[in-house]
């Protein structure tokens, strides 16, 4: 993937989903490292981008330490949006909970993502795509 915006050196490729991949990125004037969310290619059609900024709207709204900084959103060089989020190393939970952490240690994990998705359901957001491997 090309650099989004002169702002950001992406690093390597995260993940991929349905629509859309996650790089690690630094931010070229402060250093920082930080996740940049893209759409794939195929789907660059305006209703993909909707959901792409509704998502980004919606995590504006959120203040939790379970949940993701939206940092930023911008246009790359195709035009296309993209969302800079707070970029949080560890693990998936569907890797984490295989080397099964004890009962106490996995009950602390699934209260703090609990107490998260609370949160955003206070503010009339619910998770699309809630799953172990996210």
């Amino acid at each position: 993937m090309d650099s989004p915006r002169a702002n950001y050196e992406v690093v390597r490729q995260l993940g991929e989903g349905g629509i859309g991949r996650v790089y690690e990125a630094i931010h070229r004037p402060s250093g920082s490292v930080v996740a940049i969310k893209t759409l794939r290619s195929e789907h660059d059609a305006s209703s993909s981008q909707r959901l792409l900024l509704n998502e980004a709207a919606a995590a504006a709204q959120l203040a939790h330490p379970g949940i993701v900084e939206l940092l930023d959103i911008g246009r790359d060089a195709r035009g296309a949006i993209f969302l800079v989020m707070e970029l949080v190393r560890g693990s998936s939970l569907e890797s984490w909970s295989a080397s099964f952490p004890g009962l106490a240690t996995a009950l602390r994990a699934f209260e703090e993502m609990l107490s998260a998705l609370a949160t955003a359901h206070a503010q009339g957001i619910v998770h699309g795509d809630l799953k172990p491997g996210n």
